[in-house]
């Protein structure tokens, strides 16, 4: 589980750590025969060099 203040890494560039500043949900615009899917995961990060926003399936937490 990710958490405010956690390090994690990017799965495809695992040198480059950063921490997480806020968890936040997007809502999904694709239609599915049954309507609308659920709201996606996002993290904003704070990398050395600027703050992305990432989605949380891709990130993985730095082990201590």
């Amino acid at each position: 589980m990710i958490r405010v203040g956690d390090k994690v890494y990017h799965f495809m560039n695992m040198n480059r750590i950063g921490e997480v500043l806020e968890l936040i949900t997007k809502t999904n615009k694709t239609w599915m025969v049954g309507g609308t899917m659920s709201e996606n995961p996002f993290v904003k990060i704070k990398f050395d060099d600027k703050t992305e926003t990432l989605p949380l399936q891709d990130l993985m937490k730095v082990d201590p």
